[in-house]
Order: structure tokens, then C-alpha cells, then sequence
């Protein structure tokens, strides 16, 4: 078997019995294995979303595994599911999943850690904003909406799944209607604003080729804020 060999773990001249016959190991790595744990409460979530339509699961549930590693780099290759665990861990409530990764330059290691992504649901006529836009008030998230004639509503909405520096709204906002995304503690219901591109801060740049495009507005109030539209 083709591996990598960890260090002696008995020395010359040392008395060997069953309790410590393990002279040495090899560690299989092309390919590799990446455990990760899936937890009760993502899993019924996302098939909540299935069964509202929020999320299209892919064909046959095949899934292609992304993974980061600790300094930002997206692996090159991806991986794919090879096991599962039946039933879940009574101590965490998480369940195991095994993925099978090509590593013909050892890039990978055992025990290295590493950040997993699942690659392949969509989310049909998704609606995204930036996180900062999100506002919390007593019962709810709420969004400051520009409506008719640039005058601004605080509207309920229900948020889902973070993404980098945005997150979804599942329901609450229609696809090309304005929100502000700074400034917003300025803002009074009815309050009569005025829209200009929006700029995003600028993100640390991955070690990837994967570009995600966006487009947005932003508005200035007696001080500054923004919306953004999808």
C-alpha cells in the first residue's frame, strides 16, 4: 500500500507484547479521506427549505465537496460523498459524512483540519442582502425598504443561511426593491431618502479563481446609508 509512514513507536531493544505491537503505521493519502459532521438542526432546516422550494436539491443527492484550507486556499479538487452514518451521534446530535478526495501531491494530510462546503443544491430566484442591512427590532428582522417616492417602511422579513457577507431573505422582500444597508439607525418610518450606487468593502481575496458578481445602490440620509438591490 502506498503511504506515508509515521515515526517509530517502539525503539530498538524495547520488549514487545500486545499492548504495544504497533511498531509504526502508513497512512494511505491519494486518495484521501474528509470526515465532517452534519448537525439535527442544519438537516431539518434544509429540508424545510426543500419542501418549501427554497432549495432544489441536485439530481440524486450528489453532492461535490469543496474544502478550504486553515490559511484561506480552496483546494483544487473536489471530492465526493462516500459514506454516511446511519443514525446520529446521541452526545452532539450530528451525524458522520466521509468524503473521498484525490491528493496525488500529499497537499492533505491525516488530521489536518480543514472547512467543508457542499456543492450542488440551488437556490432558484434567491434573494440576498447585505448582513449589515438586517435589523433587529422586538419580534422580528426587519429590512428599511425604499418604496414610492424614495420614502423609506420597516419590513418584517424572515431571514435565512448566511453567506460571506450577505444573507437570504426567504420572505418579506420582493427581487429588485431597495433597501438601505447603512445608516439605518438614522431612519424613521417615512423618512424621505435618496438612492446612489452602492460600493461593497472591498473582501480579502481567496486563494481562487471564483468570482462572485454582485449589483447594488446606496443612499445617503443626514449621514450615511445604503441600499441594495437584487
Amino acid at each position: 500500500m502506498a503511504g506515508l509512514s509515521s515515526y517509530a513507536r517502539v525503539q530498538e531493544g524495547a520488549y514487545v507484547n500486545q499492548q504495544n505491537s504497533l511498531l509504526t503505521y502508513v497512512a494511505q493519502t491519494d486518495p484521501i479521506w474528509v470526515n465532517f459532521s452534519v448537525s439535527e438542526n442544519d438537516v431539518l432546516k434544509f429540508r424545510r427549505q426543500a419542501r418549501a422550494g427554497l432549495v432544489r436539491m441536485p439530481k440524486g443527492e450528489h453532492y461535490h465537496i469543496e474544502i478550504i484550507l486553515a490559511d484561506g486556499y480552496v483546494y483544487p479538487r473536489k471530492g465526493v460523498i462516500s459514506f454516511s452514518d446511519a443514525e446520529y451521534n446521541q452526545q452532539t446530535w450530528t451525524f458522520l459524512v466521509r468524503s473521498t478526495f484525490p491528493n496525488p501531491k500529499d497537499m492533505l494530510r491525516p488530521g489536518q483540519f480543514v472547512t467543508v462546503h457542499l456543492i450542488a443544491a440551488v437556490r432558484p430566484n434567491a434573494i440576498a442582502v447585505p448582513q449589515r442591512a438586517v435589523q433587529q427590532g422586538a419580534k422580528s428582522h426587519f429590512l428599511w425598504v425604499v418604496g414610492k417616492e424614495g420614502k423609506v417602511e420597516a419590513r418584517p422579513v424572515r431571514i435565512g443561511d448566511w453567506i460571506k457577507n450577505d444573507v437570504f431573505v426567504e420572505q418579506g422582500l420582493r427581487t429588485g426593491e431597495q433597501v438601505v444597508v447603512d445608516g439605518a439607525l438614522t431612519l424613521q418610518p417615512g423618512v424621505v431618502v435618496v438612492t446612489k450606487p452602492y460600493v461593497p468593502a472591498p473582501e480579502p481575496e481567496p486563494a481562487s479563481d471564483a468570482v462572485t458578481p454582485k449589483t447594488a445602490a446606496e443612499k445617503p440620509v443626514s449621514a450615511k446609508s445604503g441600499t441594495q438591490r437584487r
